[in-house]
């Protein structure tokens, strides 16, 4: 787990009264934001701030962990898609050397069938036979429910498991939340969920089990596909003992699109880069193409004419970037690493 730094300074208070929010199916398919940047921010115990007519302050996140980007996007376009069907929308998380593609299908409830990450050379893929439900829909204040689930999992391409678990919901909370670089929301919904998880693997005739519980708390806001500001606490129990984590996650800005307006794929290579590095549509295209820091700064932008262009990276410090590529109003966005 990532080392805390300060302590995140958070407050609520009980408000006038605020319209409740509801959150839809059409919140998560056709976002009025395709993608929200964040970041990675220390934990605090919000079980407290539970109720309705609240006001949730996160304006003051302290020095971030991390930084990093949500992306919906069509399942087809997002990494590791061969594994799964049946989704109807993918969520991608990228975050320092980190990329986690969630694939969802998305009815009369969020119900994830797949799961991608690659962190660090080291895959792993999980498929649920049967879906891991998060939440059903519509929701609002005092919804709940729970669920069970099952799947396999492959990680490194060599450890198999078989995955079995439980997930419990309830929307305890609705009003006002803040978040940094003043953005703020009137119809936030808090929503508090437990997840267990039973992981067991078959090493050299051995059998492990590796059990991994989840307490999290997740603001959402109707027009945004994923939560604006999540806190999490994670334990994990195997044959070696307990070990335990927690982090938060705040929004600190958005882009504007749909589900819809997803560029063509495309790739970069070499990827990490040093000198150079080229951008390949595949096929001739006009499209403008931007690198931006981790932070969102624009450092390098292009007008593509063609199937390929190569930049020259020389002015760039060593890093992580993330390339832009957009097409009328179709976005995609890449990670890029600079040494």
């Amino acid at each position: 787990m990532k080392k805390l730094y300060t302590l995140l300074l958070t407050t609520a208070i009980a408000t006038g009264a605020i319209a409740q929010a509801t959150y839809t199916a059409n919140d998560v398919l056709n976002p009025t934001y395709n993608q929200m940047t964040l970041e990675q921010v220390d934990w605090q115990d919000v079980s407290s701030m539970e109720g309705p007519n609240m006001n949730w302050d996160f304006s003051n996140a302290g020095v971030p962990i991390a930084t990093g980007t949500y992306t919906v996007t069509d399942p087809s376009m997002a990494e590791g898609n061969e594994n799964f069907t049946g989704a109807n929308q993918a969520l991608v998380l990228t975050i320092e050397d980190e990329d986690i593609s969630m694939y969802l299908s998305v009815t009369d409830a969020v119900e994830e069938v797949g799961y991608y990450a690659e962190s660090g050379g080291f895959e792993q893929i999980k498929t649920y036979t049967v879906p891991k439900k998060y939440f059903d829909l519509p929701m609002s204040f005092g919804n709940s429910g729970s669920s069970s689930y099952a799947g396999t999992g492959m990680f490194t391409q060599d450890l198999e498991q078989t995955l079995n678990g439980v997930t419990i919901y309830e929307v305890v909370g609705f009003g006002s939340i803040t978040l940094p670089n003043g953005l703020q929301y009137d119809n936030a919904l808090m929503v508090s969920s437990s997840d267990t998880e039973e992981a067991v693997s078959v090493i050299q005739g051995m059998e492990f089990s590796f059990v991994t519980e989840v307490q999290a708390y997740d603001f959402f806001v109707p027009g945004f596909p994923a939560p604006v500001a999540s806190f999490e606490e994670v334990t994990v129990t195997s044959i070696g003992g307990v070990e335990q984590g927690s982090s938060g996650m705040v929004m600190t800005g958005t882009t504007v699109g749909t589900t819809e307006q997803v560029a063509q794929d495309f790739a970069i290579y070499p990827n990490p880069a040093v000198d150079q590095v080229t951008i390949d549509l595949g096929a001739p295209q006009n499209a403008n193409f931007e690198i931006r820091s981790m932070t969102g700064a624009l450092v390098a932008s292009q007008n593509l004419v063609g199937s390929k262009a190569t930049l020259d990276l020389n002015e760039l410090q060593s890093g992580v970037y993330f390339v832009v590529v957009q097409q009328g109003e179709a976005i995609r966005t890449r990670r890029l690493i600079v040494q």
